[in-house]
Parts: structure tokens; sequence; C-alpha cells
């Protein structure tokens, strides 16, 4: 009874394991059902976190966040490969298959050895099954071995190859000044230009913001890497981008208000779709990045820059409505990262 049942065990965890590889290396969405992924990365991260809050230094503890998201992903695929050979030894065993040249039942340690040997396709062939069943077996996962490896090789290119791509897009927007300190910052650089300006910059991030959705969405991975560089974050150019368009919306400028309304919405959506990804949920009474008395102070600023506001008490109060829409999201996934985001008021 004690062998079909870790026979029935060690197939059960194989399929879940080779699922849950497939639906992260392979499968263009993220899903969480029968995801062990899922919850090694909440587990892991949160013990990281941990540590890199006790560090007292900003640099040492970005540069230790900086670690997890390359070392997360060799230890999750070395969990996978030790779990598969672990369970075909124990699927062997479970089958009493019969290895060649032993004349007496294999020990679990020998079956280990012959599980990641064929696992690896190091093709030793010092022990081998003797046992039809047997034989399929060491097929099977030689098989499953090779294209796991073979998914593996294809898989960390494409995860550099994003995160190269989100990475010179934010060295850009920080380079023409679109994401920077803030949305004043932004809307400074803009000051006096030429208003085709603006809509080919509101463009330009609209499409880096449809690359980061989906890239991030396909590999939540991704948002775990750092920047090369301190102060820069994919969490804080989105956040500026997004304070930028509300003060647009809110702006006498009709035609700014109806451009940065499609940013606003494509950021949005990214902000939600990513924090449910991972699993950074808003929570109520969120601190707040603007203090009710400084919108007064923040309109004087806006309005040096040559970007008036809307005249009235609405519109303080659709300024505040637009940034419930966004802001708890971004603050919850700033929090769930450690990322400090930008104020209103540089």
């Amino acid at each position: 009874m004690i062998y079909l049942l870790s026979s029935a065990l060690a197939t059960s965890i194989i399929l879940v394991v080779l699922w849950d590889a497939f639906a992260t290396m392979v499968l263009p969405r993220t899903l969480s059902l029968f995801r062990p992924s899922i919850a090694y990365y909440r587990m892991s991260w949160a013990l990281w976190r941990k540590g890199a809050v006790m560090i007292p230094d900003s640099q040492r503890r970005q540069t230790f966040l900086a670690v997890f998201g390359p070392l997360s992903v060799i230890l999750l695929l070395a969990f996978w490969a030790v779990t598969l050979i672990v369970c075909f030894a124990v699927l062997h065993w479970g089958l009493k298959t019969r290895l060649h040249p032993l004349t007496e039942p294999p020990t679990l340690w020998n079956l280990l050895y012959m599980s990641g040997s064929t696992f690896f396709t190091l093709g030793m062939g010092d022990l081998a099954p003797v046992n039809g069943l047997g034989r399929f077996l060491v097929i099977l996962e030689a098989a499953t071995g090779f294209t796991l490896l073979a998914i593996i090789i294809g898989y960390m290119p494409l995860l550099d190859q994003a995160y190269s791509s989100r990475e010179v897009n934010i060295v850009l927007l920080h380079a023409r000044g679109e994401s920077y300190r803030s949305a004043l910052h932004f809307l400074k650089r803009v000051q006096g230009k030429d208003p085709a300006h603006l809509e080919i910059s509101l463009r330009g991030v609209e499409q880096w913001i449809a690359e980061l959705l989906q890239s991030h969405l396909s590999h939540p991975v991704l948002a775990y890497y750092r920047s090369q560089h301190l102060g820069q974050s994919w969490v804080i150019s989105l956040t500026v981008l997004m304070d930028t368009s509300t003060l647009l919306m809110v702006g006498e400028n009709k035609e700014n208000a109806e451009r940065a309304e499609e940013l606003f919405r494509l950021g949005r959506e990214a902000l939600v779709e990513l924090s449910r990804a991972l699993q950074a949920i808003p929570r109520e009474g969120a601190k707040s990045r603007l203090r009710p008395e400084d919108f007064s102070q923040l309109r004087e600023a806006v309005e040096r820059d040559r970007f008036p506001l809307l005249t009235g008490a609405e519109t303080e109060e659709k300024f505040n409505q637009l940034r419930s829409q966004y802001e708890p999201y971004a603050v919850a996934i700033a929090e769930k990262l450690v990322v400090p985001l930008p104020p209103w008021m540089a």
C-alpha cells in the first residue's frame, strides 16, 4: 500500500511542477492555479524584504534588494530540477524498479543517483533498469529533463531582453526629463515648447507602459528586478507619468486633457493589473502623498509652468477623485517592492 501511495504522490507532484514550469516560462499570462512558484515568491520575498529593511544605509539596502530578482529565478529553476529528480526516484522506488548490475533491491540513494544522471542526460550507464516499466520511466525522465533544460536556455535570455528593454526606456525617459523627480519636473521640461512635443512625449510613454504591462504580466518576476541606477525604477516612472496626466486632465487646456486621458486609462490599468499580479492589494487609509493643505501650493507651481488648472472648488475634488483611482495601487506596489515614491511637491 505504501508503494502505491508514494507512486501516486510522486506522480502528482511531477505533474504540478511541470505545470508550474509551463505556466511560468511558456504561458504568456499569469495564472494562480496550482502554482508552487507563487507561494515560493511570496515567502522568499517576505523574508528578503525583512532583511532589507534592517539595513540602515539606503544604497546598501537597494543593492541587497537588487540581488533578489536574478537569484530567485536561479533558485526556482533549481527547486524544479531537484523536485523532479526526487519524485522520479520515489516513483522508481514505488514501482520497485530493479537496477543492473545490482543483485539486491536498490536503495533510495541508488535511485536518486540514477534519476539525477538521467534528468541531466549524463548517460553514465553504470546503473540501468532491467524491467520494462523502469526503462519507460528513464526515457520519460530524460525527455522531461532535456525539454526543461531547453526551455530554460530560451527563458533566461527572454527575461534579460525584457529587462533591458524596460531599462532602456526608463533611461530615455530620464534623459528627456519626462520621468525624473515629479510631475512638476515633467511639465517644466515641456514648458514653452511646441504643443506637438507634449503629444509626442505622451505617445512615447504610452508605448512604454503597454510594453511594461505586457512583459510584467507574462513574467511577474521582472517586477523584482531593480534598475541599474539608484533613484530609478519602473514604479517611480509610472507614478510620475500618472501624476502628470492627472494634472493635465484638470488643466484648462482641453487638448492636453484629452491626450492625458488616454495615458491615464492605460497607466491605471497597468497599476491595477500589476498590483494583482504582485498581490499588492491597496489598504484602506493608506498614507497620502499630498496633504489637502498643499493643493494650493501645487496649483501655484503648476501655473508657473504655464499649465493653468481649472477654476472653481470642483477642481480639487476632481483632482482627488483622479488620484484615488490609481494612487492606492502605486503606493501598495511601492511598499511591496520597497521603492520610495516621488513626492507631488519636489
